[in-house]
């Protein structure tokens, strides 16, 4: 479900079927996480409904590991547009990336959250300590950024270590290498539902962050000067999408089944950790907050000039 490495993007994408769309229809390119949470299965889904075929557009969809794959992909031009964490993508834009956001796609920090074996003394953030072991998925990716701040919040330090995918850590969780991971809802984990973990902490809890754009879209320069029109239809028809996951119990049928879980707890990951408004395309939100981040990550040395951050931001449509 995972695994398209970097070298792998010059091999072509994968696509899937969608039926409805013909030879006319342009195409774009399109990097996401492959999790296959609610958010990032949101264009498969469009597709599958032939949601994107009605804009005329067909997209080519590539699962990666994580965000800075995305924008890897985005910069070497494998992909035309790419879903990107903030935080990292103003990273390379500052150091003159040829990329610009072209909207929000997640607002705030619903969909994390944090869990430890249920037989851990762990409870909350508040008996974390420096010899604490907290899997994040990179050092580059947004469970990084909202791991730290939560400890920030929390007035705590802890150990961070790098586990790769989701699946990964519930892992190294229950062999005791890690005390705490992190996970979107943790949709089909059977530990939770056995009782053999439990939730800790929620993204929600982070105040600095809920109104914030932690996840974006972004397009290359090139494809913005040349192909805005179609980046134009392709935000319409994600916000279409979005509706009608909302509205159609056939989108939450679908989560299920691809997570290999029942409708009622992929119901209960929508209702939980991804309210409606968090995902609505339109402006970055709270864009001083990232390039914080991104300095104290040491992935830009200091704050860009206001001239610098509004070069970064294009939005080319919102409802």
């Amino acid at each position: 479900m995972r695994g398209l490495c970097a070298a792998a993007f010059a091999a072509g994408f994968l696509l899937f079927a969608m039926g409805g769309a013909s030879a006319a229809d342009d195409t774009v390119n399109f990097a996401v996480n492959g999790d296959r949470a609610w958010d990032s299965s949101l264009v498969a889904f469009g597709q599958r409904a032939g949601i994107f075929a009605r804009h005329g557009i067909k997209v080519n969809i590539a699962e990666t590991n994580n965000s800075a794959d995305n924008l890897q992909a985005l910069i070497s031009g494998s992909a035309d547009v790419a879903v990107v964490t903030v935080t990292t993508f103003v990273g390379a834009a500052v150091k003159g990336a040829p990329v610009k956001l072209i909207s929000s796609v997640f607002r705030g920090t619903s969909d994390f959250l944090w869990y430890a074996r249920s037989d851990s003394p762990i409870r909350s953030f508040d008996d974390i300590n420096e010899k604490t072991t907290v899997g994040v998925s990179s050092l580059g990716a947004s469970s990084f950024a909202l791991t730290s701040a939560m400890l920030t919040q929390h007035g705590v330090k802890a150990t961070i270590i790098p586990t790769g995918n989701a699946a990964s850590g519930v892992v190294q969780v229950m062999t005791e290498q890690l005390d705490i991971g992190t996970n979107t809802g943790l949709l089909g984990v059977p530990e939770l539902a056995r009782g053999e973990i439990r939730i800790i902490a929620y993204g929600r809890d982070l105040a600095a962050l809920r109104s914030v754009s932690v996840r974006g879209l972004a397009a290359r320069n090139d494809v913005l000067a040349g192909r805005r029109e179609v980046l134009v239809r392709f935000l319409q028809a994600y916000a279409e999408t979005l509706d009608w996951m909302y509205g159609n119990p056939q989108a939450v049928q679908w989560l299920a089944e691809q997570a290999q879980t029942s409708v009622d707890e992929a119901k209960r990951v929508v209702a939980d950790c991804y309210p409606q408004s968090a995902l609505t395309p339109g402006d970055v939100s709270g864009l001083d907050a990232s390039i914080a981040q991104a300095v104290a990550f040491k992935r830009i040395p200091q704050a860009p000039t206001p001239a610098e951050v509004a070069a970064m931001v294009d939005v080319v449509w919102k409802p």
